[in-house]
Formats: structure tokens, sequence, C-alpha cells
């Protein structure tokens, strides 16, 4: 039996609400899925640069951590932190890149599937 539940969305709250339905798997704190889904966000914008190593500087760029504390309404200290503990968790953020497996298009169809497997034991 297959279900489908449509999430409308707007283009920016789309990477938050990614994060959402990801959060019992990537177990991340409140504010730094904010900031987390920002980044997503910026990459998203910047995407139709080429050049990676541009692309990756423009996300990463000391004012989009400015205008990602401004959109958040906290400090840049509070962005930094957040950033920090993104590249200590692991596989979320890899020095000033993003995994692969969390760059999604919002313009795309996008879907997430699950296959529940029931364990007796």
């Amino acid at each position: 039996m297959e279900k489908v539940i449509k999430l409308p969305v707007k283009e920016r709250n789309f990477f938050r609400m990614y994060l959402d339905v990801r959060k019992p798997f990537d177990n991340l704190r409140e504010r730094d899925m904010d900031v987390f889904a920002e980044l997503l966000y910026y990459e998203f914008k910047y995407s139709n640069i080429a050049d990676e190593n541009v692309k990756w500087k423009m996300v990463f760029d000391y004012s989009t951590k400015l205008e990602i504390a401004s959109k958040l309404g906290v400090s840049k200290e509070v962005v930094r932190n957040s950033l920090t503990y993104l590249r200590k968790k692991g596989k979320i953020l890899s020095g000033n890149t993003i995994p692969k497996k969390y760059l999604l298009n919002p313009n795309e169809k996008n879907s997430l599937k699950f296959d529940f497997v029931i364990d007796n034991t």
C-alpha cells in the first residue's frame, strides 16, 4: 500500500521542511537545522555557478553567514557555533561543502519513500 501526502511549501522553506522529515535520521538540534537549511538554500541559490570551488566559497562566505544570522534573528556567533557543530557531527558538513545526499532542487519533483520492515524478534 502506498500513501502520498502532498506538502505545499515555499522555495525558501523547502529545505527546513526536508530537514524536519529527516530529523529522526540526522538527530540535529532545532537551531542547527535552521542554519543547515539556510546553507542548503544558498547552495541551491548558487547552484548555477559552474565552478564548484567558487560556488562553495559563496555558500560559506562571511557575508552569507551574516545574511543567515540576520534571516534567523541570531548573532553571527550562533551561526558559527552551529557550523562547528555540523562539522563535528560527522557526515553533515565536510569542511566547507555539503554532501550530495543533502542537495536538492525544490523546483524538481522530490519525494521520500519509507519502506517499513516489521521486526518481530
